[in-house]
């Protein structure tokens, strides 16, 4: 599953980022195995190991202590920090995710995040990546 985020966003404290439905992008590409609500919460399918990186770009102009976090299933999993005002926040999570599980990425900062894309790059603001690369998990039959 691929996802970027088009154009500036505005993330208040506790809330998730939003991912465009794939029909308002073009060569978005949601695969097999996780489902979207259209907004901000991915479903896993199908039972496996995952790996899951998002990359975000703050807008110049934030407060400090930028921080955001996975959340898998209404729980904080995965967090990182940009000290700065601005820059990218890299997020990355692997292990088992089970059938039904949802994730979504969570604005943890005291604050409100602004994301912005690059002049030119509409869809640079961010990217989120997830992909099942085993079937059940280590030592699973299957």
């Amino acid at each position: 599953m691929n996802a970027n985020i088009m154009g500036e966003q505005h993330i208040d404290q506790g809330n998730a980022v939003t991912f465009p439905l794939i029909q308002d992008t073009p060569h978005q590409y949601y695969g097999e195995g996780v489902d979207y609500n259209g907004t901000d919460t991915f479903t896993i399918t199908m039972t496996g190991l995952y790996s899951l990186t998002c990359v975000l770009s703050l807008a110049d102009g934030n407060p400090p202590d930028n921080t955001f976090y996975i959340e898998l299933n209404g729980a904080p999993v995965a967090g990182t920090a940009n000290m700065g005002t601005f820059g990218q926040i890299t997020l990355t999570r692997v292990g088992r995710l089970l059938e039904g599980t949802e994730i979504r990425v969570i604005n943890g900062s005291g604050h409100t995040v602004s994301l912005e894309n690059a002049t030119g790059n509409p869809s640079s603001t961010g990217h989120l990546s997830l992909y099942r690369f085993a079937h059940e998990g280590v030592g699973q039959e299957a």
